[in-house]
């Protein structure tokens, strides 16, 4: 498989391991808000969020193909449809990609507009930042500016995170407000999070689940950050959501993804101001906690374990499927290939070296085998017994493409009948007489291949 088809079969599987995740923590949310701090919610978001860029179904069904004992696992190995199809996923997420990248370019110069109209904070506001940085514990040095661009907070920058705040002329109290707000988002990690929601949405764009993952971020960051101010930040509850109204009737910058700020809209600030007011109701319960978490654990392995199992099966049928489509429309080959016969002993007496081909799945009627051949080397089946007068479909795949090879199967009576190709192909041996059969491959070519076999009677 194409280091293409290996990147969309990645995003794919990350897609669907997120997409369990958001279920999950659906259901988690539904019925564990009334029992968790708003933090812990906002915690296990995180973990949702992170949850896009694992592929853990890909990684479950690599080990699935890895172990030679289960016998059902083809994933890895293609077909010419499954290859157009992958490669038609990879065009669809890198086009989405792209314009989404375009969006964000735009608010990116946007951003550096607002830098260059920039001028640094005064003295008090700085030395009110150290203090209250020191009080929280920020650990990254966060810089502060005015700028005439912004008419709201705003904190921007991964590396360097720095804080925006307008010319306007602001109370001391409301500045502190605010500097407390930017500043705990900051010990929050958010300038990280927000980014990594935006990334998400970029890569799964059509998944529409990550739209509203990106959402709940913003939501339950906000959220988290409320009460952080309220508790350790030790601003009255009733005096920081008054500042936080003050705001929302104010002009506010212009909505930007790359950066932390005050967006919220008066429905969404209602919500934050009842969510405070629930999170006082709430008390430390661990047992709660850890019984929740546990469960919500074992769920999540649940639906990955299910959901690559289902996954691992509809590729299996797809490839046997598509493999046999390949090997059906050869029927009528023998007008191009002419198929030969030679015996076994004379393959041996030319010093031939025989490997023995992987089986790594296999049914009644079908399976697939493959392997990795040097130059001159020839790879030979394990036995399969097969009726008089059926036929016997191959399809198989050689890497690298266009390398020569000799495809072919081993009588009961020792006899060997081949063709010769070197392209991805398809043939149909009929079986003149009943009895154990090995499919037979040697290598012609001047470099090592790998041989991937699909067949089926």
């Amino acid at each position: 498989m194409g280091i293409i088809n290996s990147i969309t079969l990645l995003i794919l599987s990350s897609g669907v391991t997120g997409t369990i995740m958001s279920i999950v923590w659906i259901l988690f949310c539904r019925v564990g808000k009334k029992y968790l701090h708003t933090k812990v919610i906002n915690f296990a978001l995180k973990i949702v969020l992170v949850s896009y860029f694992i592929p853990s179904i890909f990684i479950v069904m690599i080990i699935r193909d890895r172990n030679m004992s289960l016998r059902n696992s083809a994933f890895l190995f293609s077909t010419g449809y499954i290859d157009k199809v992958l490669k038609m996923f990879f065009l669809i997420i890198v086009l989405l990609f792209i314009i989404e990248a375009v969006k964000l370019l735009k608010e990116y110069i946007d951003l550096r507009n607002i830098c260059r109209c920039r001028i640094p904070a005064e003295l008090e506001i700085n030395t009110n930042k150290e203090r209250l940085s020191k009080k929280f514990k920020v650990k990254r040095r966060v810089s502060v500016y005015r700028s005439y661009a912004v008419f709201s907070p705003i904190t921007y920058g991964v590396i360097n995170p720095v804080i925006y705040f307008p010319i306007d002329d602001i109370e001391d109290e409301y500045m502190r407000v605010l500097l407390t707000h930017e500043l705990l988002h900051n010990k929050q990690w958010d300038f990280i999070w927000k980014p990594l929601s935006t990334i998400a949405r970029c890569i799964h764009w059509i998944n529409p689940l990550v739209w509203i993952l990106e959402k709940d971020v913003d939501k339950w960051s906000e959220a988290s950050c409320d009460d952080k101010c309220c508790t350790i930040g030790e601003i009255n509850q009733d005096v920081y959501f008054g500042y936080l109204y003050k705001t929302l009737d104010g002009v506010m910058t212009k909505y930007n993804r790359l950066v932390s700020h005050f967006k919220t809209g008066k429905d969404e600030l209602i919500w934050r101001e009842k969510r405070m007011a629930e999170e006082k109701r709430i008390k430390d319960k661990k047992g709660i906690v850890r019984g929740l978490e546990l469960i919500t654990l074992i769920i999540s392995i649940m639906f990955v374990y299910i959901v690559s199992d289902i996954s691992n099966k509809l590729y299996l049928n797809v490839f046997f499927n598509t493999a046999k489509m390949v090997a059906e429309s050869e029927v009528n080959c023998k007008d191009i290939y002419d198929e030969e016969v030679l015996n076994l002993s004379e393959i041996e007496k030319n010093g031939a070296e025989f490997i023995e081909l992987s089986t790594i799945a296999s049914t009644d009627i079908s399976g697939i085998i493959t392997g990795d051949l040097r130059v001159g080397e020839s790879g030979i089946s394990s036995e399969i017994y097969l009726e008089k007068n059926i036929n016997l479909d191959i399809a198989y795949i050689v890497e690298p493409l266009n390398k020569k090879v000799k495809i072919g199967i081993i009588q009961p009576d020792d006899s060997i009948r081949y063709i010769s190709n070197d392209t991805i192909v398809g043939y149909n041996f009929e079986i003149a007489q009943s009895g154990e059969y090995k499919i037979l491959i040697i290598n012609e070519s001047d470099t090592d291949i790998n041989i991937s076999i699909s067949y089926a009677y």
